[in-house]
């Protein structure tokens, strides 16, 4: 358990570091502040957990611990029902608010066009950023913190920690500076119940990637169907997402809970290990 906190303190500590070495100059620019913008930052930014996670295991466990959370991402023999819920779950839950919102509001949201190349493209600029990210976050970081506070309170701690570090990046973003507040607040929401479903995608199945599809397929339809753009004028859609991804998140966790009840019961209390070793 020492062991384990001193590699959380030293993969936080970094991962915050070495991604807001990057986000803060972009977002101190981005409100007429001296500081520094490149159009990749937030990709850069993204694959700070990994690069963290990875230096801290050649530190403490070499090699052999690198490649321990290395193969965590080849971990593909599970159900089928979990790739559908990792590359079609929250997407369609984007596309239903995206087709309901421009329906409501009398005219299409608006959207970058659509096609074969540009949704490969895409997917081949979100495919490191997102491998990093859950290499870190849910790779090392995740069952690391289990340990001490068991999945459930270890899912919800970390995604407050995941919502913290995206904060300078989501201060540069254009619409935030336009809804101000309120969408930080909803964006921060997001991150919480995302972590709880991530959290219990990666226990029932140790597989990394399953987590790394389903931070894919959200970011990319994200891309195509977005949500909180200038252009749409309000926080609404951005709002209604939200709900739905906090009401995936209490599922979510109402499922971490009842796994983790189930192995409280299963495991034997003190008296009964006594009595264990009395009876020979």
């Amino acid at each position: 358990m020492k062991s384990d906190r001193r590699a959380l303190i030293a993969f936080f500590a970094l991962t915050f570091l070495l991604s807001w070495a990057i986000w803060v100059p972009v977002m101190t620019s981005s409100l007429g502040w001296p500081g520094f913008a490149f159009p990749p930052a937030g990709l850069v930014g993204a694959l700070m957990p990994g690069v963290a996670a990875l230096l801290v295991l050649g530190f403490t466990a070499g090699w052999g611990g690198i490649r321990s959370l290395l193969k965590q991402v080849l971990v593909w023999r599970v159900d089928v029902r979990w790739y559908a819920a990792a590359l079609l779950l929250v997407p369609a839950m984007v596309a239903v608010v995206f087709v309901v919102s421009g329906w409501w509001r009398g005219t299409p949201l608006p959207a970058p066009a659509f096609g074969v190349g540009a949704l490969l493209t895409m997917v081949a600029i979100q495919l490191p950023n997102t491998l990093f990210e859950e290499l870190g976050w849910r790779g090392f970081a995740l069952p690391r913190m289990a340990r001490s506070f068991g999945w459930l309170r270890a899912s919800l701690v970390l995604g407050v920690i995941w919502g913290a570090w995206h904060l300078p990046y989501w201060v540069s973003a254009p619409n935030v500076h336009q809804y101000g507040a309120l969408a930080v607040v909803l964006f921060l929401a997001m991150p919480i119940a995302a972590s709880v479903f991530l959290a219990w995608m990666y226990r029932e199945t140790g597989s990394v990637l399953l987590t790394w599809l389903t931070h894919l397929s959200i970011n990319v339809a994200i891309a195509f169907m977005p949500l909180s753009s200038e252009e749409i004028g309000n926080l609404w859609p951005q709002a209604a997402y939200t709900v739905l991804i906090v009401a995936l998140g209490v599922f979510a966790g109402a499922r971490l809970a009842r796994s983790e009840g189930r192995s409280a019961a299963a495991r034997p209390t003190s008296g009964q290990l006594i009595g264990r070793s009395v009876g020979g």
